[in-house]
C-alpha cells in the first residue's frame, strides 16, 4: 500500500497541465492570460500585442470558449490606427447558409429571389476600418476560397455581379476556439487560408493554466458587481480564492463571471466585507447549478489522491466540505487519510 503523501504544490495552486497553450515558434505569434485588465474587460495586453495591433495585416486569435477572443479583437483594433474608423463584428456562426455569401460580399438587385434591393456585404460595410470574423471555423469551404481571395488581392464580386470586382481596404480579425491548423490537416480548413490567417497568430492560455490569474480576477470582477449594484466593496478571503483557483473552469473568463456575481448576490445584504469559504462553497455546491461537482471539478491530470488531498489542504482540513466536493462520503475521506498516513500542514 502506498503511505506516501502526494508531494503538496503552495497552497490552492494546481499542476501545470501539459496543454497549456503556448506560443507557436513563429516569432509573428503572442501568448496571453486570460486575465482582464483593471479598467476593461480584456485580456492583458503585452508589448508584442501592441506592436502586433500597430501593423496592418490580419490576425488570428485562438483559444477556448470564454477565453476573451472577441473582447481582445476590439482591444486590438482601439490600439491600432483604424480605432476611429468602422469596426463590424460578425460571428460567422450566425450567417444563414443560403445568402452567407451575399452576407459577406454583398449582393446587387435580383442576384436571388427575394433582393429586391442591391446591399453592401460585411467586407463593404467596413472598409477603411476592421472587419472582425468569430468563429472562423463554421465558414463554408466555398467562402473560405472567396476570403483567401480577398486577402490575396483586395477584391471581391458581389453576388450577381461576376463581371464587376470591387475592392475594400479592411483590417480583418478573426478567431476561433478550434485548432485551425488541425483542421487543416484534414481538410476542413484550407490550409492556404489558415496561414494567411497566422500572419499575426495570438493565442489565449486557459484559466485551468493560470491558478494566480484565477485569485486576481475574483476578486477583480467582484468589485465591479458591487460598484454595478451599489454594493460596499468586498473581496473574497484567501480560503474562497484557493478554491475557486482549484476548479477546472472549462468556461473560462465567462463562467468564472457568472460564478463569482451569483456568490456575490448569494451573500448580499448580509454586510460582510470579506466572501469567504462557506459563501464560494454555497454557489458551488448549489445542486442546481448545473456544475458537475460529483464529477471532480478539478484539473483532469490529477489523480484521485492528489484531488482529494489537495482539497484537503486548500479548504483548511475540512471534511464535510472535501467530501461534497468530492462527491464522496466523509467515511471515504476518513479512510484514506488514515490508510496514506497523510497530515495536516501545519
Amino acid at each position: 500500500m502506498n503511505n506516501q503523501k502526494p508531494k503538496s504544490p503552495r497552497r490552492g495552486e494546481p499542476r501545470r497541465s501539459a496543454n497549456k497553450a503556448h506560443s507557436a515558434e513563429s516569432p509573428s505569434s503572442a501568448t496571453a492570460s486570460a486575465v482582464p485588465c483593471p479598467e476593461e474587460n480584456v485580456p492583458d495586453i503585452t508589448p508584442r500585442m501592441r506592436a502586433i495591433a500597430a501593423q496592418d495585416g490580419p490576425i488570428l486569435i485562438t483559444g477556448e470558449t470564454g477565453t476573451g477572443k472577441s473582447v481582445l479583437a476590439r482591444h486590438l483594433r482601439s490600439l491600432s490606427k483604424r480605432k476611429d474608423k468602422p469596426l463590424i463584428v460578425r460571428g460567422c456562426g450566425e450567417f444563414d447558409v443560403g445568402t452567407v455569401e451575399a452576407q459577406l460580399f454583398g449582393h446587387s438587385r435580383d442576384a436571388y429571389t427575394g433582393a429586391s434591393t442591391e446591399q453592401d456585404g460585411v467586407f463593404q460595410q467596413a472598409n477603411g476600418g476592421t472587419l472582425v470574423l468569430d468563429d472562423v471555423d463554421y465558414l463554408p469551404k466555398p467562402m473560405q476560397t472567396r476570403l483567401l481571395r480577398f486577402l490575396d488581392d483586395g477584391t471581391f464580386h458581389r453576388l450577381g455581379e461576376s463581371d464587376r470586382p470591387r475592392r475594400a481596404n479592411v483590417r480583418l480579425i478573426v478567431t476561433s476556439n478550434k485548432d485551425l491548423q488541425a483542421l487543416s490537416a484534414t481538410g476542413q480548413f484550407l490550409p492556404d487560408l489558415f496561414f494567411r490567417l497566422s500572419h499575426w497568430r495570438i493565442m489565449l492560455s486557459p484559466l485551468r493554466s493560470q491558478p494566480e490569474a484565477v485569485r486576481t480576477l475574483a476578486n477583480r470582477l467582484l468589485a465591479r458587481f458591487d460598484q454595478a449594484n451599489g454594493e460596499p466593496p468586498r473581496t473574497f478571503s484567501q480560503d474562497a480564492l484557493d478554491l475557486l483557483a482549484c476548479m477546472a473552469w472549462p468556461g473560462n473568463v465567462r463562467e468564472l463571471k457568472a460564478t463569482v456575481e451569483n456568490i456575490a448576490l448569494e451573500v448580499m445584504g448580509t454586510r460582510r466585507t470579506v466572501i469567504g469559504l462557506d459563501g464560494a462553497a454555497a454557489i458551488l455546491l448549489d445542486p442546481h447549478s448545473g456544475r458537475q461537482i460529483g464529477g471532480l471539478p478539478l484539473l483532469p491530470d490529477l489523480s484521485e489522491d492528489e484531488r482529494m488531498f489537495r482539497l484537503l489542504v486548500v479548504t483548511g482540513w475540512n471534511i464535510s466540505l472535501s467530501a461534497s466536493l468530492l462527491g464522496v462520503s466523509r467515511n471515504t475521506i476518513y479512510d484514506r487519510v488514515r490508510t496514506r498516513g497523510w497530515r495536516r500542514p501545519a
